[in-house]
């Protein structure tokens, strides 16, 4: 077959190049092309194709202009004149996970956006419509709120604000359509801070930890758990009792971080410890209740965990400097930490990754090779493992719960052997948080 044969109609044109016939149509003032498949070779075989796919497209330019002019419409609540501003909020109040739910996710961490919003951005570009940032007139506006950024801020808090501007503006462009494309480059994102040294809770820091009665018993509880069950903090505060099958040492949890439902078995010191703790401090406690609440409503601590924790290692007289120690290479002990303590002391006591991953709900193992180092160290300075939770908090141990009779729910156990008698101050009832500052 000869390359130059060719074909031609309204607005469109058709060639063979390497035996295979190729489509140039018209958009606007654009000419897309389009490889028409090989094994159409006959010329009115070509021209019936090129009829039925510029009428698909046609269709589908149709269908989207009627979109676009959906939400230009005041019902949907996203207009092309919309400020910054409106845009930001319909975001971080979940409007726009309501009205694209296959392709945006109601945020769960819309209390700390919303103070970046409001510190570092929205004072700057609030009230510029959407459709400013659009080229290079886009770009400047950006980096304009790059540029006021305090040089105090920290890279990694640079990074989280630029985050929140190249989010918005991605999802202005899709699906919220209204603009064209996000005018920034993909370069435009700044670098975070360098990795730096992190700290987990040795064995013996973690059972003076536990045994401290100057802590708050809901907040060793709580410590604990996440040690020993790897569970992220925000999970475990939102853990019910009826997540918790005591009966036949089970957790399911349904609701997470990674909308992958997952469950395990419950080490046989966290099963006895909650239900010894349930028994003692909550005897009529109700499914749809949170576990982690003392016999007061108090919850343990949440945005101030880092604090509390670190509050209550000093309590407890556990001073390694690593764990206190803010440098340039290094961070104080946090939180997020005691999940590195269940990640560490496990892998090194010959835990597997998945076995790991089962309970923490990792989906990479590059996450979890990252402990892979102090794992080594752990197991080289041979630390041991970790007191099982019932025998390491003194108010636990010393008794037996009783097992509930087969079928049973297990919600309400009973203690079968001599309960010794009460403390002066009851543990239970103090406040965990002790303050909420940050």
């Amino acid at each position: 077959m000869s390359t130059r044969r060719t074909l031609r109609g309204d607005g469109w044109f058709a060639f063979v190049r390497d035996r295979q016939w190729i489509l140039k149509f018209r958009v606007a003032k654009r000419w897309p092309q389009h490889r028409i498949p090989r094994d159409i070779q006959v010329e009115s075989h070509v021209r019936r194709y090129v009829r039925t796919f510029l009428q698909a497209e046609a269709a589908e330019r149709r269908q989207i202009t009627s979109r676009s002019e959906s939400l230009d419409d005041d019902s949907t609540g996203l207009r092309s004149g919309m400020t910054f501003r409106a845009f930001a909020k319909m975001w971080t109040d979940g409007t726009l996970a309501d009205l694209f739910p296959d392709h945006i996710k109601r945020k769960r961490s819309s209390r700390s956006d919303r103070a970046r919003l409001d510190k570092h951005i929205l004072p700057y570009i609030g009230d510029r419509p959407i459709t400013d940032f659009t080229g290079e007139s886009g770009v400047a506006l950006a980096d304009a709120v790059r540029h006021k950024l305090p040089l105090e801020l920290g890279k990694d808090s640079r990074r989280h604000v630029s985050q929140i501007l190249h989010r918005l503006l991605t999802l202005a462009e899709y699906p919220a359509r209204i603009l064209a494309a996000n005018p920034l480059p993909a370069k435009w994102m700044p670098h975070g801070a360098p990795e730096k040294a992190k700290s987990y809770l040795y064995p013996s820091e973690d059972a003076q930890l536990m045994s401290c009665v100057r802590v708050p018993l809901l907040n060793r509880l709580f410590y604990g758990f996440l040690s020993r069950e790897g569970m992220r903090a925000t999970e475990a505060r939102e853990l019910r009792i009826l997540d918790v099958d005591l009966s036949n040492g089970l957790v399911n949890l349904d609701v997470n971080k990674t909308d992958e439902p997952r469950s395990w078995a419950l080490s046989p010191g966290v099963r006895e410890g909650l239900g010894r703790y349930l028994e003692r401090f909550r005897p009529h406690v109700r499914p749809e209740e949170l576990v982690f609440v003392d016999g007061a409503g108090r919850r343990p601590p949440g945005a101030n965990l880092a604090r509390a924790l670190r509050r209550d290692l000093h309590a407890a007289k556990v001073t390694r400097p690593q764990l206190f120690a803010e440098t340039e290479e290094r961070k104080r002990i946090r939180g997020h930490d005691l999940r590195a303590t269940f990640v560490t002391v496990h892998l090194a006591g010959g835990k597997t990754e998945t076995w790991v991953s089962d309970r923490t709900g990792h989906k990479s193992s590059v996450m979890i090779a990252r402990y892979r180092r102090m794992a080594r160290s752990h197991q080289e300075l041979n630390l041991g493992d970790l007191t099982p939770l019932v025998d390491a908090i003194p108010e636990l141990a010393g008794a037996t719960v009783g097992r509930p009779a087969a079928g049973g729910s297990g919600r309400h156990l009973r203690l079968v052997s001599a309960t010794p008698s009460a403390p002066e101050e009851n543990p239970g009832n103090r406040s965990p948080d002790r303050g909420t500052s940050k």
